[in-house]
């Protein structure tokens, strides 16, 4: 069997999540005994395709290869060629991590992940003119879900909005947790913690959020909550959040708080990588989520996986 994989959706070395999905998919599929199927991973971006071959070590398995493409994903490129680049690869079954994609054929067998629903139902956090045209036309992503063999989803709580949504039968959709990569349960060793707190400038004590800085993430009504808190709390515990800032959404937490009381108070890391973030919530004294929306809430686990008391909210 060939199984094509769109690894163009790790659009970067600095994982987000749908990023971060696809890269331990493959390399837990790929490191499965069986050697039968043939896994051709689809890349544009050079710097990922060489990045992706050191870390999964594809050059000490013969039956992955990849397969680079002119155009990255969300291009006319991509909606005009895509189909036709599938067919010539032969494949059996076509994975596509995010269904923002048109791959579908009459000759291969297409499945789709849905990870959530979070730009229909709180379409503000659509910032750009091509999400803009793709999530303001749902009638688009109901042909497309519609046209996949089988929809992957990773939450009975997204099932449940796809069902309501898009009305797509019942049986159609396959509900697959998220799992946690073996790293975080592992124990980091004092020297390495003392790197991570030094690199980062860690207080000894904090409370931890990892998450990107958008609207539905709700990192706003964390830092009110988290100014409310007695003085001596606050003093004792500072707040760290990690992830990339957002070109619009950055400037509004930056004026709906006062940035000299919260330079006392707030450590913001920025990203923080793979080899540095179980280190981050081993340290953690309490993580928190308090997302407005969740598909599914990945960190939650990761912080569980390490040991680190987790309070969120209830939206996935």
């Amino acid at each position: 069997m060939r199984v094509v994989i769109d690894c163009r959706w790790i659009r970067s070395v600095k994982l987000d999540g749908i990023g971060r999905y696809t890269f331990e998919l493959v390399r837990e599929l790929i490191a499965l005994p069986e050697r039968d199927t043939i896994y051709i991973l689809l890349v544009h971006d050079r710097e990922v395709a060489a990045w992706l071959e050191k870390e999964c070590q594809l050059d000490t398995f013969t039956h992955v290869r990849l397969h680079r493409l002119k155009y990255p994903i969300l291009s006319f490129s991509d909606v005009r060629h895509l189909r036709g680049d599938l067919e010539a690869l032969q494949p059996d079954i076509v994975f596509c991590p995010n269904y923002l994609s048109w791959p579908f054929s009459s000759r291969f067998r297409t499945i789709m992940v849905v990870h959530d629903l979070i730009p229909f139902i709180m379409p503000e956090v659509c910032t750009t003119p091509k999400w803009k045209l793709f999530y303001g036309t749902p009638w688009f992503a109901r042909s497309i879900l519609n046209r996949a063999d089988t929809i992957v989803t990773v939450s009975a709580h997204t099932a449940h909005d796809i069902q309501a949504r898009f009305h797509i039968p019942e049986d159609q959709i396959r509900v697959i947790p998220e799992g946690v990569a073996d790293r975080f349960s592992l124990p980091v060793d004092e020297a390495r913690k003392n790197l991570i707190r030094e690199r980062y400038h860690l207080p000894e004590k904090y409370i931890l959020c990892v998450s990107r800085q958008q609207p539905y993430k709700n990192l706003l009504g964390l830092i009110r909550a988290y100014m409310q808190l007695p003085d001596e709390l606050k003093v004792r515990y500072m707040l760290v959040l990690t992830g990339e800032s957002h070109r619009l959404y950055s400037g509004r937490l930056s004026e709906a708080i006062d940035p000299l009381v919260l330079s006392y108070l707030a450590v913001f890391t920025g990203f923080v990588g793979d080899d540095d973030l179980p280190g981050l919530y081993q340290m953690a004294s309490l993580f928190v989520l308090p997302s407005l929306y969740e598909g599914f809430g990945l960190p939650v686990l990761e912080a569980m996986a390490a040991g680190c008391p987790v309070a969120c909210s209830r939206t996935a």
